[in-house]
């Protein structure tokens, strides 16, 4: 009689990052960190600059492949580009080296406005890339040293912990939804549809109110009755439960502030700015559409 033979295990490396999201250990790591990221970094033009407010998405992520691309191209050198190539490889490690440092920083203010699973395996990730970018950094000095097969081999360490730190990048942005948009599903009718009210609308208060299914965060403004896509762009957040300052909502979570009028952003972390929406009330009903983008 033919023995069963026995399913073999499906190997999930998306486990990995939950794994480390329900760590609390890592929290050890991670708080402090969060410390002195926050003391360093604190909220303003700089860190929205870092954060890429300026460039409409996160910066982070565009910067990594710089370093990616010059270790990646030093590693194909090493292995077939001969005597003549080593020179290149070299410069290219270097360059590597340098262009990670920026990298790294904006990375850090990212991570410092994620929720705390997301911050432990974010945590895991800065360290595999900070390795990563610390062993280059001993290839290279091993390189101008003379030392090449140290050096080489430093690098083959270092392409490991960044790969690992890839990995992990990956999951927080598309398995985590880290970065982004999370109000791109807001309703982009430009037509006119009735929304509900949980509340009568107040200039010192914001309510939640819905446009069909989705939900809006509404107050009443100066020039008339005004709304913004309930969940803030950065990381979801929920409007309706945020501050009103000087015209704008700040989001509970993270402090992203968006004007009332269009949605602009004011401050960040959040990149990306929030779906707006007019306002009117005709024969006890209330009326909204979403407002033509800024420019358009």
């Amino acid at each position: 009689m033919a023995s069963r033979e026995r399913p073999r295990p499906r190997v999930d490396p998306s486990a990995l990052g939950e794994r480390l999201e329900a760590t609390e250990a890592l929290d050890r790591l991670a708080d402090p960190a969060l410390r002195a990221v926050k003391a360093l970094l604190p909220a303003g033009p700089a860190k929205d600059a870092l954060h890429g407010m300026w460039l409409g998405h996160p910066l982070h992520p565009l910067l990594t492949d710089l370093p990616i691309g010059f270790w990646t191209s030093a590693f194909v050198l090493d292995l077939v580009g001969g005597r003549k190539a080593q020179p290149g490889a070299d410069a290219l490690v270097g360059i590597g080296v340098a262009s990670a440092l920026p990298t790294i920083v904006s990375g850090l203010a990212d991570w410092s406005e994620l929720k705390t699973a997301e911050r432990r395996t974010g945590a895991v990730h800065a360290v595999a890339n900070g390795a990563a970018t610390a062993l280059y950094g001993l290839s290279y000095a091993a390189r101008r040293r003379g030392r090449r097969g140290p050096g080489i081999a430093w690098a083959m360490v270092g392409a490991t912990a960044a790969t690992v730190g890839g990995f992990l990048g990956g999951h927080l942005s598309y398995r985590r939804a880290a970065g982004v948009n999370h109000a791109a599903d807001a309703p982009a009718d430009r037509a006119w549809g009735e929304a509900t009210l949980d509340g009568p609308l107040a200039p010192d208060r914001l309510v939640l109110a819905h446009l069909g299914d989705e939900p809006l965060a509404a107050v009443r403004t100066d020039a008339g009755p005004a709304a913004l896509y309930e969940r803030c762009s950065h990381l979801g957040g929920p409007l309706h439960e945020g501050a009103l300052v000087d015209g704008c909502v700040r989001c509970p979570w993270h402090g992203s502030t968006f004007r009332v009028e269009d949605g602009s952003i004011v401050r960040g972390p959040a990149t990306a700015p929030q779906p707006a929406y007019e306002l009117r009330e005709e024969d006890g009903r209330t009326m909204a559409r979403r407002r033509a983008p800024a420019g358009g």
